[in-house]
């Protein structure tokens, strides 16, 4: 099986690589590709139900949004 043959897992790849672009590059290319990246998690995790994966992908999603607002 696959990481797109089961959503959670899919989910939790996502997330690990927008925590991974985080905290190994600063620019906004790498903010971009991670905002990305929580967001597709974000849909998933809404269309398959996974509400307790939805929350930790909002604080990942917000996070993201105070970083450009110190940077701007």
């Amino acid at each position: 099986m696959t990481a797109t043959d089961d959503p959670r897992r899919r989910i939790r790849q996502l997330i690990l690589s927008g925590d991974n672009l985080r905290k190994t590059r600063t620019d906004p290319v790498a903010a971009n590709r991670a905002r990305e990246r929580f967001t597709e998690a974000d849909s998933l995790a809404r269309t398959h139900g996974f509400d307790d994966l939805v929350g930790i992908i909002a604080l990942r999603l917000t996070d993201l949004d105070g970083v450009r607002r110190d940077d701007a």
